[in-house]
């Protein structure tokens, strides 16, 4: 999700620039302003609730590193017994290789008729 890009100080530290989770600063490195945020959001398929359970503040992420977050994610909703049947996403390429990373497979036959 595309987010303003915006770098603001709050008299302790900057916000506004790549944060996926890692607590790592260094003042030597270069960190890019985040544009998009990846959100991961668990909903109930029997009941009207939903619980965003991660976000991430990204310029961009390849197919690998999205897996990864992902795999992240189910592997904590597994400890906490939360069954997961479904993963949503838009059509976007990036998705569908982190898809293929994940182990899915978008082959169809020449009869496959959505």
């Amino acid at each position: 999700m595309a987010i303003m890009q915006k770098v603001e100080w709050d008299g302790k530290q900057f916000h506004g620039f790549v944060d996926i989770g890692t607590n790592y600063c260094n003042e030597d490195d270069y960190l890019p302003e985040a544009r998009n945020v990846l959100v991961l959001m668990l909903v109930a398929l029997n009941s009207n609730w939903k619980i965003p359970v991660g976000y991430f503040l990204i310029s961009s992420l390849d197919a690998q590193q999205r897996s990864n977050l992902i795999q992240h994610c189910l592997k904590l909703c597994h400890e906490s017994n939360v069954k997961i049947y479904s993963l949503t996403f838009d059509g976007a390429a990036v998705n569908i290789a982190m898809c293929t990373e994940l182990g899915a497979c978008f082959k169809y036959g020449q009869t496959f008729k959505p």
